[in-house]
């Protein structure tokens, strides 16, 4: 009896050891599989970082044209009045402060241009209001170059339309405190993958008159951006698609397939809000919803 019990016991310690070896051995497959995908997904997010990188310089491209014309306009008006002698101080000087403010405005723009694609090491707290204005005055010439009107503004104003001022001073719009706890670089390609997108499909679909929409509001502990376009909208049998990596409705060349999966892993693991996809009766409708913080 005892003997068989020594062996029994025996038997199951082997088991019970073979066991902790398998687990040791699948935890060790577990952590490989995970930084795997992980590696994989920094491949994403440095694949698309070049191809959002000239998008933003011939955004740059498109929002210098006019003022680099207006520069040389001035210039030559300048030295043909001072040639001949037609120009006083006071006008001079007029023009010259024209002059620095063109040149200040597109200083601006590279400022813009560096913080969207700045690293941060860690995360930090931004109000997502003047990250959406900085990202529109860098957009803001492609999508009147393609003649698409843009409205965006939020919610709190009786005429909502407090957000829509150039430097947002209103100070009793209550949308002053929207804090977020992120990566300011990569919430400004979150909205560089949706507004490009909506371009696309309004160009691709020849919409007239065409028109996004971004809105900002509040729920509860939450703030909530959406984003409305008029081209055509998202097709049913692919919706639920969009958000897989190199999954593209564009013909081949044109798209990467993997904006939007980086957008959805920005929002979702890097700020712990949410990203969906949705149509409306005109087009295609993204929500963002991210949680708000507290100031220290």
């Amino acid at each position: 009896m005892a003997k068989a019990f020594n062996k029994m016991t025996k038997k199951l310690k082997d088991n019970n050891t073979q066991l902790q070896q398998f687990n040791i051995g699948l935890q060790k497959k577990v952590n490989s599989e995970i930084q795997k995908t992980r590696r994989i997904e920094q491949l994403f997010f440095e694949q698309k970082k070049f191809a959002d990188m000239g998008q933003m310089i011939n955004a740059i491209a498109h929002q210098w044209r006019q003022p680099l014309n207006n520069i040389g306009l001035i210039q030559q008006y300048l030295t043909d009045a001072v040639l001949n002698s037609e120009i006083g101080n006071e006008e001079y000087k007029e023009h010259s402060e024209t002059l620095m403010e063109i040149v200040d405005n597109m200083s601006a723009t590279i400022d813009d241009f560096r913080t969207f694609f700045t690293t941060a090491k860690v995360k930090e707290r931004f109000n997502i209001i003047p990250a959406i204005n900085e990202f529109m005055r860098l957009t803001s010439a492609q999508l009147e170059n393609s003649n698409i009107k843009n409205t965006t503004r939020c919610l709190c104003c009786e005429n909502n339309n407090c957000f829509e001022t150039a430097t947002y001073e209103d100070k009793g719009c209550i949308y002053n405190d929207l804090n977020v706890l992120g990566y300011l670089g990569e919430f400004k390609q979150v909205l560089q993958n949706i507004v490009m997108n909506a371009r696309d499909a309004i160009i691709e679909n020849n919409i007239e008159n065409p028109v996004i929409e971004i809105l900002v509001d509040t729920i509860e502990q939450d703030v909530v951006i959406t984003f409305e376009d008029n081209g055509g909208g998202i097709p049913e049998d692919v919706i639920s698609n969009i958000f897989d990596p190199y999954f593209t409705t564009k013909e081949e060349g044109k798209g990467t397939g993997i904006g939007l999966y980086i957008s959805k892993l920005i929002i979702h693991d890097h700020f712990g809000g949410k990203l969906t996809a949705s149509n409306t009766d005109d087009g295609a409708l993204f929500t963002i919803t991210l949680p708000k913080v507290q100031e220290i």
